[in-house]
């Protein structure tokens, strides 16, 4: 796992191609922590509607919490594109990520 505290620490994917319909993620999210995700193409560059800013915070324990942003992109969008992500915590736990119908 990726544990952070009162500092938030991050950590950025291999590339892969992005399939499937939603983005999830196995997190453990303290008080006052929280979870974000951005994602970026090949280049390392920010993919526009899924910036860090825009990533609507995971809190509380879950085996399987939706990622989502405020600009109503969705992860489907991305299907066949090879993308990283850069998810940062704070005050968590980070377990697995994968996609999902």
């Amino acid at each position: 796992s990726l544990t952070a505290g009162k500092n938030p620490g991050q950590v950025v994917t291999k590339p892969f191609v992005a399939t499937g319909d939603r983005l999830l993620l196995n997190v453990d999210v303290s008080d006052e922590g929280e979870a974000t995700v951005e994602v970026l193409d090949g280049d390392m560059q920010t993919i526009g509607g899924f910036e860090l800013s825009s990533s609507v915070p995971l809190r509380g324990r879950s085996i399987q919490q939706t990622v989502r942003w405020t600009t109503k992109s969705k992860w489907s969008q991305l299907a066949g594109r090879k993308v990283r992500l850069r998810i940062r915590i704070r005050n968590a736990d980070l377990y697995a990520l994968w996609t999902g119908k």
